[in-house]
């Protein structure tokens, strides 16, 4: 008897566009060789394009729609869509920052990516792609991540390409990879929002989140994550694992914001994780 595989219900839309083109541009525009500036800068953007559909789809697996200088829309499998994004990023710096070295602030890529049900229409996921892409830029330099769950809501997190000390797909690979290997249990993700409901129920009217008890914040996060056991139950988390979790929290100016990021994080390293896991055969 066959049995068929399971396959994965979720699929990424990727959304990226150049960040400061527009002052590049007008840069570019003085001076004696501003014709040679601009035409340097039109074919790194031509070599850009042309690059992009072997990165999305010899490289990742997916399929480009469209690609026109910094500008790309692509379809993506979950478990290559994080790492299309950074390739992406990466290959835009190499390509097109050498052909603007006047500027003190060079191009650099901001993505979107949306998770979305294969079931949701077109429109709606591409315009959750767009929104993505702009979360990223407003920060520039970003990678921004919206999840559309068709049973659990819409959740996000965004954060930029060389954020220290450590990027927000480096965070997300370092969760999925704990989540494989059972280090991490799923189930701290949601109780990590859980600490957060009897602050929000007690902030009087027109308090802002900022204005929440940090210190208390912190130790109960550092007290869910401390009694939590690894996915097998067989033990306690590792103090590394523990530290990693409570210093994306501590010190923040908004510990609201910074715990629903910490759990949204986990929860998209989950579906990325599952999906890699299925794309694996296992």
């Amino acid at each position: 008897q066959l049995v068929c595989p399971q396959s994965e219900p979720y699929y990424a839309i990727l959304a990226a566009d150049g960040d400061h083109m527009g002052a590049a541009i007008r840069a570019l525009s003085h001076g004696t060789d501003a014709a040679r500036n601009h035409i340097k800068l039109s074919a790194a953007l031509a070599d850009f394009a042309n690059k992009t559909r072997e990165i999305v789809e010899k490289d990742h697996a997916g399929s480009l729609i469209y690609s026109g200088g910094d500008d790309v829309l692509a379809l993506l499998p979950l478990h290559t869509a994080l790492a299309c994004a950074r390739a992406l990023s990466d290959k835009f710096v190499e390509i097109v920052q050498p052909a603007c070295p006047p500027l003190e602030t060079k191009p650099t890529l901001s993505v979107g990516l949306a998770v979305v049900h294969h079931l949701e229409h077109m429109g709606r996921a591409r315009k959750l792609a767009h929104d993505a892409e702009k979360l990223a830029k407003t920060t520039r330099n970003s990678l921004a991540i919206i999840v559309d769950k068709r049973s659990g809501g819409t959740f996000s997190v965004s954060g930029q390409w060389d954020e220290t000390p450590c990027s927000i797909d480096q965070r997300i690979r370092r969760w999925m990879t704990l989540l494989a290997e059972d280090a991490l249990p799923d189930g701290v993700a949601f109780e990590l929002l859980e600490v957060l409901a009897p602050f929000e129920i007690s902030l009087p009217d027109g308090e802002k989140s900022e204005d929440a008890p940090t210190a208390e914040i912190e130790s109960l996060v550092k007290r869910v994550v401390g009694r939590k056991c690894t996915a097998g139950g067989q033990q306690v988390l590792a103090e590394n694992i523990i530290t990693e979790l409570v210093a994306r929290v501590n010190g923040s100016a908004d510990p609201f914001t910074a715990v629903r990021a910490l759990s949204h994080e986990l929860q998209i390293a989950r579906e990325f994780a599952r999906a890699t896991k299925l794309a694996e055969g296992k």
